[in-house]
């Protein structure tokens, strides 16, 4: 008899499991079963994975079960995330630091501005992004190429900044997440200014404007 779990706290252990389940993304309630391994030389973080689009749905789910994710929102329409090379991944094409953005719930059709900015004292450097859009499932949607962002020079005032433009409407209500990352992280930025150099490091920027 003392081991039976009374009916009362039975019924409130279950209810509190169904409450966590309902709010819980199914794929994060596999969190578990990521196909995430870190080699033992650079400690990269490698997707074990050789398919180009599943690589890309393990990163988002590794980086969204590790809590690393940015938000932005109707209400909160405007986010920087500080990118740097102390976590790198490996992405087709070589290495490359990653971040990864919460986009809002379709609700109304939306321009997101994506800007990179430089960091650092000496501002001659800038991570050039290329992106991934994702589904709630993290399954790639679309993918936004380093060729979409424009240069604009830095002038007295401002710093130099690559960015670019994507609308959200009703045809891409899908997109849930956005994966930063580049594919080159040194060298120059071909066909921009000879001393602008790409940098394995930044500020990425988004911005929600209603249309």
């Amino acid at each position: 008899m003392k081991n039976i779990i009374p009916l009362k706290m039975l019924t409130l252990a279950l209810i509190h499991f169904f409450m966590v389940s309902a709010d819980t993304p199914a794929c994060a309630q596999q969190a578990d079963t990521i196909n995430i391994v870190q080699t033992s030389t650079k400690g990269t973080i490698k997707a074990t994975s050789s398919s180009p689009q599943k690589i890309f749905s393990e990163i988002a789910r590794y980086l969204y079960g590790q809590r690393q994710v940015s938000s932005i929102s109707y209400s909160s329409r405007k986010i920087n995330h500080r990118i740097d090379s102390a976590q790198l991944f490996e992405v087709p094409g070589g290495e490359s630091p990653a971040a990864l953005f919460a986009l809002p719930g379709y609700e109304a059709d939306y321009i997101l501005t994506i800007n990179s900015y430089p960091k650092g004292f000496f501002k001659t450097r800038v991570f050039a992004p290329t992106g991934v859009f994702l589904d709630s499932s993290f399954r790639p949607t679309h993918f936004l190429a380093e060729r979409k962002f424009q240069y604009t020079p830095a002038t007295q005032n401002t710093d130099m900044l690559l960015e670019t433009e994507v609308t959200i409407d009703s045809e891409r209500k899908e997109d849930k997440y956005l994966l930063i990352y580049t594919t080159n992280k040194t060298g120059r930025l071909v066909s921009y200014d000879k001393y602008v150099m790409r940098s394995a490091q930044g500020i990425v920027g988004l911005e929600l404007h209603l249309r």
